[in-house]
């Protein structure tokens, strides 16, 4: 009997195995992380040859440590560009106060800067107060600005409150803040300055080139360059750097190859647009990877553009998750697995946006005997009485499906 249920056992696995291979989403490719020196939120940065095997919308990789568990992460792309301010203070050179009557507080804009509104820090008071702006070149002729309120500064959260004072636009190199304390004490007013805008371009990563062709066609007055990648890449923009003319404007299209419905290669149009010596030429094309690309310039009769260099790059991509010092990470990429749904993606507005960048290492490919890896959960189960005798009654099934069937055929 022991001899009988080996046997079955053997063959149960044996047909459960081969059912299974064609399904299991085991991981295709392995990509070790940076280990972190300290605990904390990390950008991993997905470099070119990682990001060739992620899907564009379904990002199809999980994280792991070095015990398998798996660690959630969501993956956000540098903006083109972006936005942030800085609060820049004005030198406070002095404050007067005279009791029951007025708070004076001069501001100095040494660089003489174009500004049309004003923050002060002001301390928690339920009081409203009037106030008069005004300004001087020489602290000595005073010249009013504007005249208005200053609202209770009450935050239920911090010990003070900015308040935001917008004015016409000047360039003065004092500003004189007269606060009318009449009938009142005065406010604590600790900071004075204003928000500076900046704006940042976004961090691409270079593509290499497999192949490139330029070609000028005399008849048709067209420039057709051609380029090929080693694999399907993620292309954000081409930078192209012509050196002859010195002065062009030209108008281009960009093409990808694809199959029509009848199986014909053909030449999708993807991007129009104009190049021209007053600005950097550069193209912005749609999100999508690319084998190859056909940039075609209408020279129109004037002479063909001298291209120096064409340089292809993507927006950097990165894998926000948070990781501890010392351990050891990795990526697993699987070609057929869904993306994975976490609920991290929403307090990414909680991550500093200058979390530190950890780097993926060199990829593993990984072979199908990586299945083993699944081969003890096969063999719990076939260690399950249930599972046997239901296995065992499909087989039973199966043959006796197939038994009536011969023997309603030889009817025949």
């Amino acid at each position: 009997m022991t001899i009988l249920k080996e046997k079955l056992q053997q063959l149960i696995f044996t047909a459960v195995l081969l059912g299974f291979i064609p399904t299991i989403n085991y991981a295709q490719f392995k990509v070790p992380v940076t280990v972190p020196d300290t605990s904390g939120f990390y950008r991993i940065w997905l470099q070119p040859d990682v990001n060739e095997l992620i899907d564009i919308e379904n990002i199809n990789l999980r994280l792991f440590d070095i015990n398998f568990q798996e660690t959630r992460f969501y993956v956000e792309s540098d903006d083109e560009q972006y936005f942030s301010k800085t609060f820049v203070d004005y030198p406070i050179i002095s404050t007067e106060l005279m009791e029951d009557s007025f708070t004076n507080i001069i501001l100095h804009n040494p660089a003489n800067s174009r500004i049309d509104n004003l923050s002060l820090q002001i301390r928690n008071a339920g009081v409203g107060k009037k106030y008069r702006l005004s300004g001087s070149f020489n602290h000595k002729v005073w010249y009013i600005i504007q005249d208005g309120i200053l609202s209770a500064s009450t935050s239920k959260d911090e010990l003070f409150e900015l308040k935001l004072i917008d004015f016409p636009l000047s360039n003065y190199t004092f500003l004189r803040f007269r606060i009318d304390d009449k009938g009142s004490l005065p406010i604590a007013i600790e900071r004075a300055g204003y928000y500076q805008t900046n704006t940042k371009s976004g961090n691409y990563s270079t593509i290499k080139l497999k192949e490139r062709q330029i070609e000028t066609n005399e008849e048709t007055n067209q420039t057709n360059i051609t380029l090929v990648f080693d694999t399907l890449q993620e292309v954000t923009k081409i930078k192209l750097d012509i050196s002859k003319p010195l002065y062009f404007s030209r108008k281009l299209s960009v093409k990808k190859p694809e199959r029509n419905k009848k199986g014909k290669l053909i030449w999708k149009t993807i991007y129009t647009g104009t190049i021209s010596s007053e600005e950097s030429p550069v193209i912005s094309l749609p999100r999508d990877k690319y084998l190859e690309l056909k940039i075609v310039v209408e020279n129109n009769d004037n002479p063909a553009l001298t291209f120096e260099e064409i340089k292809c790059s993507q927006i950097n991509r990165y894998a926000i998750a948070y990781l501890e010092a010392g351990k050891k990470y990795y990526f697993d990429i699987r070609p057929r697995e869904k993306a994975p749904v976490y609920d991290l993606k929403k307090f990414a507005t909680l991550v500093p946006r200058q979390s530190p960048i950890a780097l993926t290492g060199e990829i593993e490919v990984l072979t199908p005997k990586e299945l083993e890896a699944h081969l003890p959960i096969l063999l719990k189960l076939l260690q399950d009485k249930r599972f046997i005798w239901g296995a065992l009654i499909a087989v039973f099934g199966l043959l006796a499906a197939m038994v009536y069937r011969m023997l309603k055929q030889s009817e025949k």
